[in-house]
């Protein structure tokens, strides 16, 4: 039995606020990321996103259990003109008081957008440099 309470033409709050409620959390935890493509063709970009170093992930499938470490970063679908692929890169610069952190990581994974338009990405380390000014 089809739902009958709702007009078929209502559409949920949430659904005209979701890019704005992602847009919300990157600007609360996020920093500027630059990814660069393994075509040399392709500019890179700069976008705001949510990067975690150590992204602890546990899944349970029907018959193993595991969990990673691996870095990852995450933004929004919609902010990229080309969208990175397995294999390109991601450069994160992290600064703590004089020391700044610049680490370049590949592209292990990139998981599907989820319903509310952000994209993940699984890291793989590549280097690093370290400044202190």
């Amino acid at each position: 039995m089809p739902t009958s309470w709702l007009d078929p033409s209502y559409t949920s709050p949430f659904e005209d606020h979701k890019d704005q409620a992602l847009k919300d959390q990157l600007a609360c935890a996020g920093q500027w990321v630059t990814f660069s493509y393994a075509d040399a063709g392709e500019a890179p970009e700069a976008i705001f996103a949510y990067f975690e170093r150590e992204h602890e992930e546990v899944n349970i499938g029907p018959e193993i259990a595991y969990s990673s470490s691996d870095p990852m970063v995450e933004c929004r679908y919609a902010d990229f003109d080309n969208v990175p692929a397995q294999g390109d890169f991601v450069t994160v610069v992290q600064t703590f008081g004089n020391v700044e952190l610049s680490l370049l990581f590949k592209i292990d994974d990139r998981h599907e957008p989820d319903e509310q338009g952000a994209i993940m990405f699984s890291l793989e380390f590549v280097s690093g440099s370290r400044t202190v000014n």
